[in-house]
């Protein structure tokens, strides 16, 4: 069963090389059929790496990984039986290698 919606990610967290989301999972089968995309924000689509979503009737964290530090990244859920059908993006900065200790901070574009 495709999808007809997909709710946008919720931000968890991020650092230099990892942005940590969320994804709340129904128990219809829409969601068996989807996964989380995600590019450098000036990329297009074609271009991203993606994770399939695990059968689950809850919500369940993913995680982007292998990304750059101090770049934006454009994450979203796609269905991939080719419906076309995906969420609203969510936009988040990884965060700036630094030589010195500092407290953690990014930047969400919810």
């Amino acid at each position: 069963m495709s999808p007809t919606t997909l709710e946008k990610p919720i931000f968890i967290s991020a650092d230099e090389t990892t942005i940590v989301v969320k994804v709340n999972l129904d128990e219809s089968d829409a969601y068996r059929s989807c996964q989380l995309c995600w590019k450098q924000y000036p990329q297009s689509w074609q271009e991203c790496q993606s994770k399939v979503l695990p059968i689950a009737n809850t919500a369940v964290t993913m995680e982007a990984t292998d990304l750059l530090p101090a770049t934006t990244y454009c994450l979203r859920l796609e269905a991939k039986d080719g419906s076309g059908v995906v969420s609203e993006d969510l936009i988040v900065d990884t965060e700036a290698v630094s030589c010195t200790p500092q407290a953690r901070s990014c930047c969400v574009i919810q």
